[in-house]
């Protein structure tokens, strides 16, 4: 008998590609049929979660994403609730960026403007890492040299389309397919505390936090989030059967 494959829209983080979850996509290959979404070079949330909406080979479908990844799991539900059979968002918020957060965004795009797109990546990655993971500098090497090889222009739109997103808590307490939100224990850029309050709001939601991990969970820890996806595609399957 052949097992029914669940598919799966997997959505990577600001400045990266679908290949930040290639171990998660081989380690499920028997379970899902996968399409990495690209992130589209345009200015807002909204006009990208339109074109996956859009090119997304899938009637239906669970969803994965990471970081800004996961702010477009909230907004495919919110234009499409009827195609999405489960969501996962991993290490992400529902709240709009802050004004500071927002300042610093613009502080980064000058950076890259002026030059230091290859350059500024350094600390920005360390901050990322959970504190146990800061000197593991092969992560740290793979993680750069995956960013750096991602178009800026593209970036610098995404970091605008971030900065003037809307929030997404109103609407938390609507979302009714299940939901499994994953999140770093050691997270300094999304803390946990965060992550926590928003599974609250999410009906018959589950959290999973993974120890030894901060906001690059497919690369710090990427058999445990294998074994996360797994679990929640578990429950996926378990009430659509």
């Amino acid at each position: 008998m052949t097992t029914r494959k669940t598919p799966v829209v997997f959505i990577p983080g600001i400045g990266c590609t679908g290949q930040m979850f290639r171990t998660q996509i081989e380690d499920l290959q028997e379970i899902m049929e996968p399409w990495e979404a690209p992130l589209y070079p345009v200015d807002t949330i909204e006009e990208m979660g339109r074109l996956i909406l859009k090119n997304c080979p899938f009637d239906r479908f669970a969803v994965v994403g990471a970081s800004m990844g996961g702010y477009l799991c909230f907004e495919i539900y919110k234009q499409a609730p009827d195609r999405v059979i489960a969501l996962a968002p991993v290490c992400t918020m529902p709240q709009p960026d802050s004004v500071e957060l927002a300042a610093r965004r613009l502080i980064m795009n000058r950076q890259i403007i002026n030059g230091r797109w290859r350059t500024m990546w350094g600390a920005i990655i360390r901050k990322c890492l959970a504190p146990s993971r800061r000197d593991d500098t092969a992560i740290a090497t793979e993680v750069i040299s995956h960013m750096t090889s991602t178009c800026p222009d593209a970036f610098l739109l995404h970091q605008r389309a971030m900065a003037s997103r809307e929030g997404y808590e109103a609407m938390l307490g609507d979302i009714r397919c299940p939901t499994t939100v994953i999140a770093g224990i050691d997270d300094e850029v999304i803390t946990l505390r965060t992550q926590a309050a928003m599974q609250a709001d999410i009906p018959g939601s589950h959290l999973i936090a993974v120890r030894d991990c901060g906001h690059l969970p497919t690369w710090e820890q990427p058999t445990k989030i294998s074994q996360a996806l797994s679990r929640w595609l578990g429950y996926t399957e378990a009430l659509a059967a």
